[in-house]
């Protein structure tokens, strides 16, 4: 768990707090994509692009530090 929020914070704002958002991380309620879309006035659709490149920055990050990573 700390391995992954530190490779959140190398995200830029927005794609962390987009992933934050999402999957309730650091006690935060946990939104849907349009939830999160009105609350930053953009489509639902660029919340879900904006989500899926952080997830796999996230990814990326893990791995380069040869961190084991299944299903992110």
């Amino acid at each position: 768990k700390t391995d992954i929020l530190r490779a959140m914070n190398k995200l830029n704002r927005r794609e962390f707090d987009i992933i934050t958002m999402s999957y309730g991380i650091n006690n935060s309620e946990v939104y849907n994509l349009p939830e999160i879309a009105e609350i930053l006035e953009i489509s639902s659709e660029r919340v879900r692009q904006i989500r899926n490149s952080g997830l796999l920055k996230i990814k990326k990050i893990l791995s380069e530090n040869s961190f084991l990573l299944t299903n992110v």
